[in-house]
């Protein structure tokens, strides 16, 4: 998708897109003629940057919430690849409380 139709779905502006861009907190694919092509989870993105900044979140927490979200995914692919492979079990974190 385009510049233009993202910028309309989002309700952002081009110049706001690029500012995210140059952030990295997008990062949409350039083709060949240099254009970016923006797909389905850079506009998912983008609308959570969105709403995001309008409940007056900073750049530099809307990135650190990112780079929670990427360990958090990792950490889930990991414990599925583990218990793939028959490796993850289970272990309690903490001793049950104890009732009066």
């Amino acid at each position: 998708m385009r510049i233009n139709e993202v910028c309309e779905m989002c309700g952002l502006t081009r110049k706001a897109v690029d500012y995210y861009e140059r952030q990295r907190l997008i990062a949409p694919e350039h083709g060949e003629n240099g254009y970016r092509n923006f797909g389905e989870s850079d506009i998912g993105r983008l609308r959570e940057i969105s709403l995001l900044r309008g409940i007056r979140l900073s750049i530099s927490e809307i990135r650190r919430m990112n780079v929670r979200r990427d360990m958090l995914e990792e950490i889930a692919a990991k414990r599925s690849e583990l218990s793939d492979a028959g490796v993850w079990t289970f272990l309690p974190c903490a001793k049950p409380l104890s009732t009066p």
